[in-house]
């Protein structure tokens, strides 16, 4: 009788919790209701003192605290099998595996085109999808959302400048390949389950933004199928630097676990790494004010224009080009105290420097271009300020000129971006943020050379 009332008691508590989470996450639509109750019939555990929704939410949606949560508690608990992966996309994962054409290819392929191919066969089924109420839930851009989705004079107007409307165009040709190469021949042999409205290179490029806005990826997992991933309810967690909580991988769930106490009223923050602003807006759409972690990049359109007054090193910087040690894609980093990274160094020694120089110098620079994965993380990758006095006059005149035609470049002057009174849209908001950040950072390579 006492083990029964013990029973009944636990079971009694846990439809108490689970109507908690509901009730605090009716206010704001019936999508989130529907999301709440898909979890539970999905295995996800959720805390009893979290609310899902746009009040208090830094953006159209998020997760709030209605109570304390202490350090250590675990605020979600999600099986594998709720995870929307290519693997368990049955529909897929079959014909994936069973299309000889596209099986030889999958090490070599992104291990996004699974899931990629994943959420168009799942978007397709519509109210037959295992996860529709969660679809139904994302995106939730909001006015803002990754450059990728912006009109093309929206991108040039706000992001001229900056690595991010570089890095969006390249974007842009990867995915183009990617679809006429490997997803449309696949889709086009599998039309029971993509028909022809879910072909288009259109939906495709939005499926891209969501991706690589929500999704996580498991590096450990040798399974390509389950390597890259949509995590219902995580993905709803905004970003911030100070962030609440950490996500971990288990055998068979992930867990999202409280790394310090998350007061009643805040909203629930993860973080998406130690990124800067234009790594932020690249992927998600949106930046930090006062980003600790924020770079400036320099392209290699600016390297070029700055060259073009100097007909001999005009001639060296084409040889580079050749040789494969520049091409458009490569970014040049600077740090938010002027630091720049050895591949910036090596490539001004590279430009004035003679034959037997060259040849000692290229060495190095091909291993920093082996070893570069665009990461600006490691302090390591930046110079000391000190080594300012290993540039010769004329390497230091050049990276000036570097570094004023990058500020030229910037849509406004830098010195606008804090003191401007209103934004007309988030969009326009965020890209101010991020131009503001690299000209903070430029400045500061300028005022250290003199």
């Amino acid at each position: 009788f006492r083990r029964r009332q013990k029973l009944s008691y636990r079971r009694g508590l846990q439809v108490a919790k689970r109507k908690a989470v509901e009730a605090a996450s009716t206010r704001d639509n019936p999508r989130v209701t529907a999301f709440v109750k898909w979890c539970r019939r999905a295995g996800i555990r959720l805390h009893p003192k979290i609310r899902i929704g746009r009040e208090g939410s830094c953006a159209e949606i998020g997760v709030v605290a209605t109570e304390e949560i202490g350090e250590g508690e675990r605020v979600a608990h999600i099986p594998r099998s709720a995870l929307l992966t290519c693997a368990n996309s049955q529909a897929v994962r079959r014909r994936l595996l069973r299309d000889d054409v596209t099986a030889e290819r999958l090490d070599s392929m992104s291990s996004w085109v699974p899931l990629l191919l994943a959420m168009l066969a799942e978007y397709g089924l519509e109210s037959a999808s295992t996860w529709y109420p969660y679809l139904q839930l994302v995106p939730n851009y909001g006015s803002a959302g990754p450059p990728m989705i912006w009109s093309e004079s929206q991108r040039d107007t706000l992001l001229a400048g900056t690595s991010v409307l570089q890095s969006v165009h390249t974007d842009a040709e990867n995915i183009a390949r990617d679809h006429a190469t490997i997803v449309l021949p696949f889709m086009q042999r599998h039309s029971d389950v993509f028909p022809p409205h879910l072909q288009s290179l259109d939906l495709y490029e939005q499926m891209v933004a969501l991706v690589m806005s929500y999704s996580f990826s498991d590096e450990a997992n040798p399974d390509m199928l389950q390597r890259t991933m949509m995590v219902p309810f995580v993905d709803l967690l905004n970003h911030h630097s100070q962030h609440h909580v950490e996500l971990s991988f288990r055998d068979d769930h992930l867990e999202l676990v409280a790394i310090r106490t998350i007061k009643k009223g805040e909203e629930v923050m993860n973080t998406y790494g130690p990124l800067p602003n234009a790594s932020l807006m690249h992927k998600y759409g949106f930046s930090e004010v006062n980003n600790p972690h924020d770079v400036a990049y320099i392209t290699h359109t600016t390297l070029t224009e700055a060259v073009s007054g100097s007909p001999t090193v005009q001639v060296r910087w084409r040889q580079l080009g050749k040789e494969g040690l520049v091409d458009p894609s490569l970014l040049y980093c600077v740090n938010s105290v002027g630091k720049i990274d050895r591949k910036m160094v090596l490539t001004l020694k590279m430009l004035h420097g003679g034959k037997l120089r060259y040849a000692c110098l290229r060495r190095h620079l091909m291993k920093e271009l082996d070893r570069d994965d665009g990461a600006v993380e490691d302090e390591n990758e930046l110079t000391k300020t000190g080594e300012f006095n290993t540039l010769s006059s004329t390497e230091t005149s050049l990276l000036k000129r570097v570094v004023l035609r990058a500020l030229e470049e910037l849509p406004t002057s830098g010195e606008y971006t804090q003191t401007l009174p209103q934004w007309t849209s988030d969009r326009e908001r965020f890209a101010s943020h991020l131009c503001h950040g690299q000209y903070l950072c430029l400045k500061a390579l300028l005022d250290l050379l003199g």
